[in-house]
């Protein structure tokens, strides 16, 4: 669809998308069109030359004069007649795309406000090779989406997207384990996190610009494509590029349909602390946890070994809990402190191999109801640790 527009450069004259005037000198040069959100520009080259003349700088400054302060990107993109070999052709396509983004930074331009080397840049064999040998400048109008969490998204506007956001309630790690009745009050939450969803087809060339506030230190940590918080390979960080120290502002080029801005991922392992707490065999326990009257830690039975972990971020001293195990016929607790350190792996915060000391006689509490015959095998069992 085509906008109604007047532009007036060295004697081209624009209405409507209809040419009035045009000097025999300018025909060549360059070719502006206005369409629904972008308007294009192409500066033409001589055949196997990357040097732009002096009538396409031309061009290119007042370009630049016209869109400066404005929400803009650009698109650069370079192409080269049929004729040649076609590694000779995409290097010389390359070069002409410097050479037109040299000049429209010399100008004033931000590089970063750039986009160029793209991948879907073929010469079309419907129009001539002179119209061919050529460097299209496409100047996309930006739309400004605002996150929850004073996040700024600039995007051309004809890229659909879609901003998610993402509310954070940030957890006590004093609270780590604790029960209910234990726990502190929580933080306040927030507005933190902000995903992007492309919801169009695009190509290399396409980006858009992030203004974050400082005071979210440490961004941006992006994901392109699908988030998959297990494959660190996604992970890229982006530079920022603006000297004002209240925002930073990021250019996130867009390879995929999904980028995640703002995410606070843990990569690698959470330091923890590992437990194998030995049991005699015979024992047979059903559940196991170590507990006190705030902290429950739940743990795992295999044969004649409880093991359980712990984030060692948590301020928790395990020798200080109790060892609760249910069996089939009881429950009973072993205060940790009865058990010994039999080895120490240096592995994460520690992997600790327990066993208890001395004398169990007297943690076994059977029911007062168990037959004498299971009163007997509980004896038998006391006699293994005397």
């Amino acid at each position: 669809m085509l906008n109604y527009l007047i532009f007036w450069v060295d004697g081209l004259f624009l209405y409507s998308g209809q040419v009035i005037a045009l000097p025999r000198f300018f025909f060549g040069l360059f070719l502006f069109t206005c369409l629904s959100g972008y308007s294009q520009t192409n500066i033409y080259f001589e055949v196997g030359s990357d040097q732009v003349d002096a009538k396409g700088k031309e061009a290119i400054k007042k370009l630049v004069a016209n869109f400066s302060g404005k929400e803009i990107a650009f698109t650069v993109k370079g192409y080269t007649d049929t004729t040649g070999i076609a590694v000779h052709n995409f290097t010389l396509a390359r070069k002409r795309e410097k050479a037109v983004v040299n000049l429209l930074t010399s100008y004033g331009l931000q590089q970063e406000l750039i986009g160029f080397s793209c991948t879907n840049n073929i010469s079309n064999n419907e129009i001539s090779n002179a119209e061919n040998r050529r460097v299209s400048i496409t100047v996309h109008e930006m739309a400004s989406y605002l996150a929850k969490n004073g996040s700024i998204i600039l995007a051309p506007k004809d890229i659909k997207l879609k901003v998610i956001d993402h509310f954070y309630q940030p957890d006590l790690i004093s609270n780590w384990y604790k029960n209910k009745k234990c726990r502190s009050p929580m933080p306040k939450g927030e507005w933190r996190y902000a995903d992007v969803e492309i919801q169009s087809k695009e190509d290399s060339c396409r980006f858009i610009l992030v203004k974050i506030p400082k005071m979210q230190t440490g961004l941006p940590l992006l994901f392109t494509g699908r988030v998959n918080y297990g494959n660190i390979n996604w992970k890229s960080y982006a530079d920022n590029f603006s000297s004002n120290s209240d925002f930073g502002w990021y250019r996130i080029p867009i390879y995929s349909d999904y980028i995640a801005l703002n995410q606070y991922v843990l990569c690698g392992y959470n330091p923890s602390v590992f437990l194998h707490i030995a049991v005699p065999n015979v024992i047979r326990p059903l559940k196991a946890s170590l507990v006190s009257e705030c902290i429950t830690i739940p743990a795992g039975c295999e044969k004649d070994t409880v093991t359980l972990n712990y984030s060692s971020y948590a301020p928790i001293d395990w020798s200080a809990l109790n060892l609760k195990i249910k069996t089939r016929d009881t429950v009973f607790q072993v205060p940790m402190s009865e058990f010994e350190v039999v080895s120490k792996i240096n592995y994460s915060d520690g992997l600790y191999i327990l066993r208890h000391r001395g004398n169990w006689q007297g943690f076994f509490k059977p029911k007062e109801d168990i037959p004498e015959k299971r009163r007997t095998f509980w004896q038998r069992v006391l006699d293994l640790f005397r």
